[in-house]
Order: structure tokens, then C-alpha cells, then sequence
């Protein structure tokens, strides 16, 4: 084509319509939108909750905490289920000031945090009567433990590489010792193990997975001498390391006793009294007051939540055999507290409730 006839041609062609062409300042706009909105985003999210540390404290004890998880708008509002744990943030971000009521029982407290975006998910705070011990660093070594009085809550972080965590506890003959670790009921990210050697340093027992991941070791003790307790893990949840973990999240409590330690009860109801038969380790020193009200005052550590409302409880029932068939059930008013015999063993209970009335429904197990 002759050049004049391409300049003809070209320019006849239609040009972009003007409102199609894109200016510099839409652009700009378009995008300083994009960014506020992804910033709005970023800061609005719900506040995280992976664990508390140290995961619990002692009845009637104030102390300080810290919270693992991003909350980037400090501090969230905080929701805990019993009003006898006051919790308080404080500077910098992911520290709390908690204070635990004088009368308040043992057991566990669950603590949620949350904002207008929504809530973090719920972990557990412990509730202890034993007096509480905090770990300290560095202690990997039996030359280094950290020497705990008997009968303590450790609160304890494995930290640093390679962690090992050691206590040394004098133990007396004639006694047995207790030493129950929580890491998996407190949401922890490890996967721990426990040992327990002597001053010479042989390895005595060890144990893992005894209650789901966490450990447990009982040890009758036929010399009097130092003892040593160590703690390490793995990541939880595994992968493909073969090496022992740390970090923030690696977070347990350690119960080291030799005092009576109950593993199971029965209860036992005559004439309008309630006495517990226990199950347990350094059990011979207890004894059973008439009645409910004096039966665990000192023993609630080797009591669960559920034994102590049992105890407490205004209108027991307790099973009576036999009971397995739906024509021979027996009539409760407010609680039952029974055992399962043997393998095919059914209990039947009859029971009626009011009209238009609420009720919670729970099945405890000791």
C-alpha cells in the first residue's frame, strides 16, 4: 500500500474511547485502596491463644504470665470461666498480671481471648494447691539441676537447643515418689519423655504416653538420697526430625510428691455420711472423718474436680446392683456415683427432671 493511503488508513481507524484509558491517578487509587483494605485486614484479625506459661499457679497466689500468639491490637478483652481468676494485661504486649482467690478450688479454669474480629480457641490455666517452682536456666545436667524442695509444681519451658530440663529432689526410704507431667492437656507443642536416675546417674525408670502423650512415674524409694527427674520431647505434632525440640510452645507443669496421691475412689454413702475409699500411692496416713465436709481438706490434691463435688454433693445416690435393665432402674434426684463391674456391666438410672427447666449432664469418670 502507498505510504499517503497507510496514513489515510491509519488514521481513520476509531481511537480508544477516553473513559477506557486508564490514568495514573486511577491506577494509583485503585491500589492505595487495596493496601488499606489488606491493612484493615492485618490488624483486625481475632487475637490467638496457643498456651499460657507458666500454665497454672498455686491457691491464693498473685503472679505474672505470658500468653504465646499474635495479637497485634494489644490488649484483647479476655473471657475466663471462673470469676475467682482475675486476669490483667500489662506491657509489653502478652504479659498479664493474675490473681487467684484465697477460696477458690483446685482445678482447671478455661480462659478464652477475643475482640470485635472474634475468639482466640480456649486453653486451659491450672488451679494448684501445691506451692508453685519455676524453672530456671540453665539446668540440662545433674550438675546443674535446679533443686526443688519435695512436693512442688514446676512450671517449666523447654527453651533452649537440645533442652533438657533437670531437678534434683532429696526423696526419704520407705516412701514413693510421684512425678506426673502436663504438656498435651494444656495444648503444649511437645511430645514429652521423663526419667528418673539416681545420684550416680543410672537410669532408674522412664516413661512416656502414660495419659495420652504425657508422662507419669511412681517409684518406691529403699534409700534415702538425692534422686534426679529430667524432661525433654520431641515436636508435637512429630515430624521428620529425629532431635529433641524447643520453643515457646514447649511449655509443661511438673508435680513432684511424696505425699498420699489418689488414682481412683469409691464412694460410699451410709446413714447420711460419705466416705471415699481411695486408690492411690502414699495412702496409709489418711484418714476418714464421719460426714463430708472434713473428708478431703488436705488431700484435694489426690482429688479430682468431680470427687469434690461428689463429696459435697447434698443429694447422692449411690448404685445399688443390680441395676442393668431399664424394669429395675434405680430413681436419683441429683447425682449417682457407681462403678462398672465387669466388661458387659450397664447401669440404669431413673430420673425426672421438670418442665421447661435447663439441665447439664455429666458423666465424670474417676
Amino acid at each position: 500500500m502507498h505510504a499517503a493511503h497507510k496514513a489515510r488508513f491509519y488514521s481513520k481507524m476509531p481511537s480508544r474511547p477516553p473513559s477506557l484509558r486508564p490514568s495514573t491517578w486511577t491506577v494509583s487509587w485503585v491500589l492505595l485502596h487495596l493496601l488499606h483494605s489488606v491493612s484493615l485486614w492485618m490488624h483486625a484479625a481475632a487475637p490467638e491463644l496457643q498456651q499460657w506459661f507458666p500454665a497454672g499457679g498455686q491457691v491464693g497466689e498473685t503472679l505474672t504470665v505470658a500468653s504465646v500468639g499474635k495479637n497485634k491490637d494489644w490488649p484483647p478483652k479476655i473471657w475466663v470461666s471462673n470469676p475467682e481468676v482475675w486476669f490483667t494485661a500489662e506491657e509489653p504486649p502478652n504479659t498479664w498480671s493474675v490473681e487467684i482467690g484465697k477460696n477458690i478450688p483446685p482445678g482447671p479454669v478455661l480462659i478464652r481471648l477475643f475482640n470485635e474480629e472474634g475468639a482466640s480457641q480456649a486453653r486451659w490455666f491450672l488451679v494448684n494447691e501445691t506451692q508453685s517452682f519455676r524453672e530456671t536456666e540453665a539446668n540440662n545436667t545433674m550438675a546443674s539441676a535446679n533443686r526443688v524442695p519435695i512436693h512442688r509444681m514446676i512450671h517449666g519451658r523447654l527453651s533452649e537447643r537440645q533442652d533438657v530440663d533437670t531437678y534434683q529432689v532429696a526423696l526419704k526410704a520407705g516412701t514413693t515418689l510421684i512425678a506426673r507431667m502436663d504438656a498435651y492437656v494444656l495444648g503444649s507443642t511437645v511430645d514429652p519423655l521423663m526419667r528418673l536416675l539416681d545420684a550416680d546417674g543410672r537410669v532408674l525408670y522412664i516413661n512416656y504416653d502414660y495419659y495420652h502423650l504425657d508422662p507419669f512415674i511412681t517409684f518406691d524409694v529403699s534409700r534415702s538420697d538425692h534422686y534426679y527427674v529430667q524432661v525433654m520431647g520431641f515436636p508435637y505434632p512429630a515430624n521428620a526430625s529425629q532431635n529433641f525440640g524447643n520453643g515457646d510452645g514447649y511449655i509443661y507443669q511438673l508435680l513432684l510428691t511424696n505425699r498420699p496421691y489418689m488414682k481412683a475412689s469409691e464412694t460410699l454413702k451410709k446413714e447420711g455420711s460419705v466416705r471415699l475409699n481411695l486408690d492411690g500411692w502414699n495412702l496409709h496416713d489418711v484418714r476418714f472423718p464421719l460426714g463430708r465436709a472434713g473428708i478431703l481438706p488436705h488431700y484435694s490434691d489426690r482429688a479430682t474436680q468431680a470427687q469434690r463435688r461428689l463429696i459435697h454433693m447434698e443429694n447422692l445416690s449411690l448404685e445399688e446392683e443390680p441395676n442393668d435393665r431399664l424394669e429395675i432402674a434405680k430413681g436419683i434426684s441429683q447425682a449417682a456415683g457407681g462403678s462398672l463391674d465387669h466388661p458387659e456391666d450397664v447401669d440404669w438410672y431413673r430420673w425426672s427432671p421438670e418442665a421447661h427447666t435447663w439441665y447439664q449432664l455429666e458423666v465424670p469418670k474417676n
